[in-house]
């Protein structure tokens, strides 16, 4: 064989060439980008760096027992989660799948054998309007890192937005007169967020006391733009002190203003829109609450057939 069509088939050049493709069409966000990337050493790293045109069930099959397997994560031994376990396998099956529809490779092993390992469903975490005051109220504004992450949840509230997108925008991306912004997101897709009176007053404030001469809406004491790490950090850490029991991070917000909205009578499709889903069912099934008895109770008025009866 030749040494330079060997080389074109290992399993690390045409995850290379897989990455290239997604990077030049803007596909993926760079969080997501970052963490394929990081996933796919770690899939070379269990299979090997294969030939992929010799990936076949036996291969899958191996590569699933590997998943099973416990591994160090954060330090301690422990079995990854499916939802892990299925991040490995759709980076296979995107790769393999850019190799025969972009570069119309031949002999690739057929996609709809790589099954998902079987994921159990969470409750979506919410957090209440107690809750939301008391985490806010926690937080001064007497200093500029305290109103930076004040301002951050209250746009993240506001706009129902992931953090990647919230914190690629910059100063002059805002229309301080509508609140209406353009921003990139997941997937490349160009979404509009919404950010109400509160947002865009915070905002003032924030943007008034900083110093900086950096563009980003979002910035470093050190004027830097402010990267999802430190945000993270900062919102759990606000999280514990402020004494809130269930975790708080930065997707909780989006998903507790998806709730919020339903609840309040707003129809499923105008939500999914609002969160730039293509599939009602993703808005379903990952970003509203179940309900509670005393809501059940609520709305069991509405089931009155009095006016339907002949009372004799």
């Amino acid at each position: 064989m030749d040494w330079f069509n060997s080389e074109k088939y290992k399993l690390s050049n045409c995850s290379r060439r897989y990455f290239d493709f997604e990077n030049a069409e803007l596909r993926l966000s760079k969080n997501s980008f970052d963490k394929y990337e990081e996933i796919n050493k770690k899939l070379i790293g269990l299979v090997g760096d294969i030939d992929v045109r010799k990936i076949n069930d036996e291969t899958i099959i191996h590569l699933k027992k590997r998943l099973n397997e416990p591994t160090i994560i954060s330090g301690e031994k422990r079995a990854r989660s499916p939802a892990r376990r299925n991040h490995f396998l759709v980076v296979l099956k995107n790769v393999l799948n850019f190799l025969k529809e972009v570069e119309g490779m031949q002999n690739i092993h057929s996609l709809s054998k790589i099954k998902k390992f079987k994921e159990e469903k969470k409750p979506v975490e919410v957090l209440t309007d107690e809750e939301i005051k008391v985490l806010l109220n926690s937080i001064g504004e007497n200093c500029i890192t305290k109103l930076r992450l004040k301002t951050l949840i209250i746009c993240l509230l506001s706009t129902a937005s992931r953090i990647t997108a919230m914190l690629s925008l910059n100063k002059e991306d805002i229309d301080w007169e509508g609140g209406i912004v353009s921003v990139r997101g997941k997937g490349g897709k160009i979404n509009q967020l919404i950010f109400d009176e509160l947002s865009r007053e915070y905002l003032k404030k924030y943007l008034a006391m900083r110093k900086d001469n950096c563009p980003a809406l979002f910035a470093t004491t050190n004027g830097t733009r402010l990267q999802v790490n430190c945000a993270e950090r900062a919102i759990r850490n606000q999280g514990k002190r402020a004494g809130i029991k269930n975790r708080v991070y930065c997707h909780i917000f989006r998903k507790t203003s998806s709730s919020k909205m339903f609840f309040s009578g707003v129809p499923l499709p105008v939500i999914s829109r609002y969160l730039s889903h293509s599939d009602l069912a993703t808005t379903q099934r990952y970003y509203l609450r179940g309900a509670n008895f005393e809501e059940v109770k609520q709305y069991h008025r509405t089931l009155d057939y009095s006016s339907l009866v002949n009372r004799k």
